[in-house]
């Protein structure tokens, strides 16, 4: 959900996460999100 002039509006998007681990923790390294388009 995102506010865009004080009103709510749905949106989707698809989303690329790239995980590291390191010293036995995992790490968000890298995020990547865009619009979906239909």
């Amino acid at each position: 959900m995102q506010v865009i002039g004080g009103r709510r509006t749905k949106a989707q998007c698809i989303a690329t996460n790239i995980f590291e681990r390191m010293g036995g923790n995992w790490y968000l390294i890298h995020h990547h999100g865009s619009p979906l388009m239909s």
